[in-house]
């Protein structure tokens, strides 16, 4: 069922900006549907020191992964739009968006790391850095994910045209959906007694945006080629999803015993929290298209997404044990821009 669903999405929806063709700026022709290939940039994320060489703070002591901001590069994804005017002055249309999942990974053991530890912050000791250092044979596994993706619906309402110059009106349906994960995981001869301790922390965050929708699209157009500019601002519910979990594994003299809890987790966070708040979403965008046969034509342009509060995995991560603390949700800014590139087909 949810396939049907994407593949209806596919063909009907776009990341809240619909295509809006004309006829030398003024007719508009009867439907559309068009698909991009885009190149965006995401926010960096924040992540707390999760790997060093030994104590933080003591003499030539490396962090090796964390106290940093990570995802920095591009990644691709892919939109589809199609929409069709019902007159000369009413239609409507929808688009999606994907984009392909950004992750960062840090993956070692002893072999290649002699000196791998776990750093945290003793609440017990005012905070104080210490470190659990995993002994050989040992490793340690930090694997990230970010993932977007966008929908809606909106009727569009020719308000103004004037030679090649036109303006519409949207209205209209905005949903969005980023997760964003953190699976860290170490094992450790612990303390030369052949007691092997596998522990695993789990940090898997939901950001559902649900929200009404009002915007516009200028365009200017010619027969041959147009370029248009358009705004739309979400006014809406985001909902924070924080599933936390984490385990820890024993096994001594090849008996393994199972405890809820890893490393940075507990009874005390480890669970599902949910939170939600108002939010304004901004989406401004631009492009120009070509006409390089009867009906298909070459677009071109430019896409900025900002979301101003959203819960990211890295944020809800605390270093702080003995003992850990409850969870408390952390939100920041996050937001999305890049480059578009595809064909659109006008009847």
């Amino acid at each position: 069922m949810r396939y049907l669903l994407l593949f209806l999405l596919l063909f009907q929806t776009t990341v809240g900006m619909g295509l809006y063709y004309t006829r030398n700026g003024r007719e508009p022709y009867g439907w559309w549907g068009s698909a991009e290939y885009l190149y965006m940039w995401r926010e960096k994320r924040f992540y707390p020191p999760l790997a060093s060489t030994g104590v933080i703070g003591d003499p030539g002591v490396e962090i090796l992964f964390g106290d940093a901001f990570v995802g920095t590069g591009a990644r691709p994804g892919m939109r589809f739009d199609a929409g069709i005017w019902l007159t000369p002055c009413v239609g409507g249309g929808g688009g999606f968006i994907l984009l392909a999942n950004q992750g960062v990974s840090y993956n070692t053991n002893t072999d290649l790391q002699p000196n791998l530890a776990r750093p945290f912050l003793d609440a017990s000791n005012n905070n104080a850095p210490e470190a659990l250092v995993l002994t050989d044979p040992g490793s340690l596994d930090i694997d990230t994910s970010n993932h977007l993706w966008m929908m809606d619906l909106y009727a569009s309402y020719r308000k103004f045209h004037f030679n090649r110059l036109s303006l519409d009106f949207l209205a209209g349906f905005l949903f969005s959906r980023l997760n964003d994960d953190a699976d860290i995981h170490s094992s450790s001869d612990e303390g030369g007694l052949l007691i092997l301790r596998d522990r695993t922390d789990r940090f898997n965050i939901t950001n559902d945006y649900w929200a009404g929708m009002v915007g516009g699209v200028a365009e200017w157009a010619t027969s041959a080629w147009s370029v248009k500019a358009w705004g739309k601002l979400g006014l809406g519910n985001m909902l924070f999803k924080s599933d936390i979990s984490g385990e820890l594994i024993e096994t001594i003299g090849g008996i393994s015993t199972h405890t809820e809890g890893g490393f940075l987790t507990s009874d005390v966070n480890i669970g599902k929290h949910f939170d939600s708040q108002f939010e304004l979403v901004s989406i401004v965008g631009a492009n120009a298209s070509l006409r390089l046969l009867c009906n298909l034509h070459l677009t071109a342009g430019y896409l900025w997404i900002y979301y101003p509060s959203v819960a990211l995995a890295g944020r809800q991560i605390n270093i702080q044990r003995e003992p850990i603390q409850p969870f408390v949700l952390e939100t920041t800014s996050f937001w999305v821009h890049g480059w578009t590139l595809g064909l659109a087909l006008i009847y």
